[in-house]
């Protein structure tokens, strides 16, 4: 893909001076799709937990939905392998 860029640029600046800067777009690039692959990750987690949840024990109260949009990826995947045994919504949030 580089390369295709640099022909593509190639008669406005020399190869050399061009290479770094389509270099560091690919790299900001990467990053970018870094970021939503764990966005994603994340909400398909707390999708899932929401989801079980509900279907286990009714609807979900507010506080708890809040609860699981700002928890981190490791506490959600306590949460989900928690909801198996759980007898309650409070089993799967204890501390």
């Amino acid at each position: 893909m580089l390369e295709r860029f640099e022909t593509r640029l190639a008669p406005l600046e020399s190869r050399d001076s061009i290479r770094p800067i389509l270099k560091r777009l690919n790299l900001d690039g990467t990053r970018l799709l870094d970021h939503g692959r764990l966005e994603g990750e994340l909400l398909a987690k707390r999708t899932i937990l929401e989801l079980q949840l509900e279907q286990r024990f009714g609807a979900l109260p507010t506080r708890t939905r809040k609860r699981i949009n700002s928890a981190v990826r490791s506490d959600l995947d306590v949460w989900i392998t928690r909801v198996v045994a759980a007898k309650s919504r409070a089993d799967i949030f204890r501390e």
